[in-house]
């Protein structure tokens, strides 16, 4: 401690200086004091605090990643058991079987299910499944089934196979209806039966 008015060093604790007598003043505390305790507690408090919402942060992101992940897995299960589902019911080992799939297929609009029962020549006279006119073609297959033997035209069906050899047959759809009758003709390719061409026939 240092007078102010002799300038004479001091003990801290004086209170007089022993120069002068004049009565000295307290020292004002440095702004580079130490820290309380109890700032210091309030500070690690604080850091703490900071550390634990960035942990919380991360383990919420880490819950929408693994969320997210298992809905893509979830996701992709449900679209194989569905492909496989209707991979399962679209059969085609023999002529009668790819003949009750054509006509669902037509009765639904399947697009694509009917394109898949075509031998590739006859998907030639379209550019694609796409093509608007084989779609149209579809459309109309079925409003005609429609106009000409009814809503349950589906079920007023019978598929004969009037001949079959290794590579290929001839089936005839007889409506009972009307009596009315539609010649296809079917060509084996590998294990499937495909329908090359068909045609109405006379009653």
């Amino acid at each position: 401690m240092i007078c102010n008015k002799c300038g004479q060093k001091l003990p801290e604790e004086s209170q007089f200086c022993t120069e002068c007598g004049t009565k000295t003043t307290p020292a004002t505390p440095s702004n580079n004091q130490e820290e309380k305790p109890s700032e210091i507690q309030a500070s690690a408090v604080s850091s703490n605090t900071k550390k634990d919402l960035a942990i919380i942060e991360r383990t919420s992101d880490n819950f929408k990643v693994q969320n997210m992940l298992k809905s893509i897995i979830g996701l992709t299960v449900i679209i194989a058991i569905v492909f496989f589902v209707s991979r399962l019911f679209f059969n085609q080992s023999s002529p009668e079987k790819t003949m009750d799939q054509y006509f669902q297929s037509i009765s639904t609009t399947s697009y694509h299910d009917v394109w898949l029962l075509f031998t590739e020549e006859k998907q030639k006279e379209y550019t694609s499944v796409d093509d608007e006119s084989f779609k149209t073609s579809v459309q109309l297959k079925k409003d005609w089934y429609l106009s000409s033997y009814g809503s349950n035209w589906l079920s007023e069906r019978n598929i004969s196979v009037i001949f079959q050899s290794e590579n290929n047959a001839v089936v005839v759809v007889d409506f009972s209806l009307n009596n009315s009758k539609e010649n296809f003709k079917l060509q084996r390719v590998g294990e499937k039966w495909k329908i090359s061409n068909y045609f109405k026939l006379n009653q």
